[in-house]
């Protein structure tokens, strides 16, 4: 599957970094090469799964990824809503379905980048540790306004994990409000610090 997948990719104009038939494989390959977007089965193997995958990706890399499972039960997608992945699409599937759903991440992406707000790279320059693409999204949505509420229905999450999310974010960023998150995020903001 994995192989005629990157073919199909291949074919819409994409470049495989590599196929990682194993959890160590996955994390050896981002370590070692360059990713704009990752593919995670989440039945990886017997000691790293997709969603161990998925959990080093928000914390040290700032990417995103998509699940592509057989799995669609209820323990197994709470765990991956956790993660706010890019899209969880079970098998089978259409190839032109995971063609779409990557397409969508990297304009999710870019028109991140095109935003009035800062980028994540900035962000995380000064600080000691790094908030992930997630989380930097949950402060985009906090700067535009959106309630905990509107948050969580956003992201398909429940409204605790948007609050561990922004407890996290408030000790990474050393902030304690929504409004000074919101003034910190602002390109144009001559009053912003990042700690």
């Amino acid at each position: 599957m994995a192989q005629d997948l990157a073919m199909n990719f291949e074919k819409g104009g994409y470049q495989i970094a590599g196929i990682a038939k194993g959890g160590l494989t996955a994390l050896e390959y981002f370590h070692t090469r360059k990713h704009d977007l990752a593919l995670l089965d989440i039945n990886l193997s017997s000691t790293h799964s997709g969603i161990d995958i998925a959990e080093v990706i928000r914390e040290k890399y700032n990417l995103p990824f998509i699940f592509i499972t057989a799995f669609s039960d209820r323990h197994t997608l709470e765990k991956a809503k956790g993660l706010m992945p890019d899209a969880y699409i079970i098998k089978p599937f259409k190839k032109k379905d995971v063609l779409v759903n990557v397409e969508l991440a990297f304009h999710k992406y870019d028109s991140i980048d095109a935003s009035p707000y800062i980028s994540s790279d900035t962000l995380n320059e000064n600080l000691e540790k790094s908030i992930s693409s997630k989380e930097y999204e949950v402060c985009l949505d906090i700067a535009n306004g959106l309630s905990n509420d509107d948050i969580a229905q956003k992201h398909y999450v429940s409204i605790n994990t948007v609050k561990a999310h922004l407890k996290r974010m408030f000790q990474k960023l050393n902030l304690d409000s929504r409004t000074k998150l919101s003034g910190m995020l602002l390109k144009n903001n001559p009053q912003k610090s990042i700690p």
